[in-house]
């Protein structure tokens, strides 16, 4: 039977006893046990990529709007909404 994405699993970590430490330290100041901790912590940390992917998208339109809404004058050449022409020209 496949597993549900709300379903509980075990996972064995293994990881350094310094981490670990630090973990536990983290958990008892945030008033988790140090699995509360871990999960909270890798959850955090697949929202703060996926703000990043956003602010990404958001930065890529933004550019594109820029470029776009730009004039770039090279002697004769103008370029004006992503396309060159020449100064004078009417397109």
């Amino acid at each position: 039977m496949a597993r549900k994405p709300t379903d509980q699993v075990k996972l064995n970590l293994r990881f350094t006893e310094a981490l670990r430490a630090r973990l536990e330290k983290q958990a008892t100041k945030n008033n988790r046990s140090l699995n509360e901790e871990i999960i909270n912590r890798l959850q955090e940390s697949f929202r703060q990529e996926d703000t990043m992917i956003e602010l990404e998208k958001l930065s890529e339109r933004l550019s594109e709007r820029l470029v776009k809404n730009v004039t770039v004058r090279l002697g004769d050449l103008v370029l004006k909404d992503g396309k060159w022409t020449r100064e004078g020209d009417d397109q």
